[in-house]
């Protein structure tokens, strides 16, 4: 059985020119997908969010986000480029275990999700290890948020002439690569580049 939602009442913006915006209507969301915006929608057996004096829009796109520094997020806000370059990269991205990555993902797609991002581009340029990477994926499908992660050089990746984000190689957390060998195999190829060599 399919589940139903209608957010019901509410000013919909729906980017939509042929249906234009709503100042009063509904949207139909059955197991995951909108399958109907109107006016108004008869749809008993659904769960109903009453939206009424709220707006109800799509997701929005952040296209560059570091995710796994989101636990840094204020200790930075004063510095310059080259205090990040020194501090984040050339200190506390050292640091980082796997399990620090996913913590940082974890929040980061959370923190993301709270404010109305629902997709976004992960530049996860700190994975230092194929242990970094499983705990980046992990935490970017737990949060259920839409993400592509793109790699590139982390603290001790630079050093393993690990190639720059400009080739990077994503991923998309809907269907990540579900077994550790592919996740090594998929660390493996974003991490290798016939440009860097």
């Amino acid at each position: 059985m399919s589940r139903r939602t209608l957010i019901s009442g509410g000013t919909v913006v729906t980017v939509d020119q042929a249906l234009d915006d709503l100042p009063r209507g509904d949207v139909l969301v059955e197991d995951g997908a909108i399958v109907e915006v109107a006016p108004r929608i008869d749809a008993a057996d659904a769960e109903r969010i009453d939206a009424a004096d709220c707006l109800v829009l799509p997701g929005l796109v952040d296209t560059h986000r570091h995710t796994w520094q989101a636990l840094f997020r204020n200790i930075a806000s004063d510095w310059t480029l080259a205090h990040y370059f020194t501090g984040l990269h050339g200190t506390l991205s050292g640091l980082y275990r796997p399990e620090d990555t996913y913590a940082g993902n974890l929040i980061g797609a959370l923190e993301a999700l709270d404010g109305g991002i629902t997709t976004l581009l992960d530049w996860s340029h700190n994975l230092n290890t194929p242990e970094h990477t499983d705990a980046a994926v992990d935490a970017v499908v737990e949060s259920c948020s839409d993400t592509a992660a793109a790699t590139g050089t982390g603290s001790r990746s630079a050093r393993c002439r690990i190639p720059p984000t400009t080739s990077a190689a994503f991923v998309r957390a809907a269907s990540p690569p579900t077994t550790r060998s592919s996740r090594c195999a998929w660390h493996r190829a974003a991490t290798s580049s016939p440009r860097w060599r």
